[in-house]
Formats: structure tokens, sequence, C-alpha cells
């Protein structure tokens, strides 16, 4: 995955968590885009092809391959753009309940 603008962020490989709140899995023909409004603490596992995320009021280019994750950290609009044919899919984080 690589940020451009800005480096950090909230994005990890993505390890499965026993399927809570998983939604199921979404496929976007390249260049087809997915406006997700308030979704803030969703993540959005890229499991096939290249997803280009942003968010409203954020610097950040977010782009995912396959296995890589991102946790929208921002209220309000997101895209999630289709590069190339994609599969994902899109969960509500689940906090652990061990700390």
């Amino acid at each position: 995955m690589r940020i451009t603008h800005l480096s950090g962020g909230p994005m990890k490989p993505f390890a499965p968590q026993s399927g809570v709140g998983v939604l199921a899995p979404m496929q976007l023909d390249a260049r087809e885009t997915l406006p997700l409004v308030d979704e803030q603490g969703t993540r959005i596992v890229c499991l096939k092809g290249q997803l280009w995320i942003t968010q409203h009021h954020d610097p950040r280019d977010i782009i995912l391959q396959p296995g890589e994750s991102f946790v929208l950290d921002k209220p309000g609009l997101a895209i999630v753009f289709a590069l190339q044919p994609a599969l994902f899919t899109r969960a509500p984080v689940v906090a652990d309940l061990a700390a």
C-alpha cells in the first residue's frame, strides 16, 4: 500500500477477525467509484485488484493492493475508486476487548 502527500496512517495488513460485522465482498469495475458517507471506523480490505481511497479534508491518497487494508479515520465523505477491477470488503473495526 502507498500513501502519497503524507506518511503514516492507520493502514495495516489484513488479519481476519472471525468475520464479525464483515459485509459481503463488493466488486468494482476499473474506474468505478463507491461513495461512503460517515463511515469513520470502517475497515476497507482489498482482496483483488487495486483501490484508491480519499477522504474529505484529508490530503492523503491511499492506495491498497490485495491483502492490504485501511481504516477510514475521517467523518464525512470517503471515495473508494477502483484503479483496476477490484474485489474488497468493508467492516466496522472491532475494539480489542482484552485491552
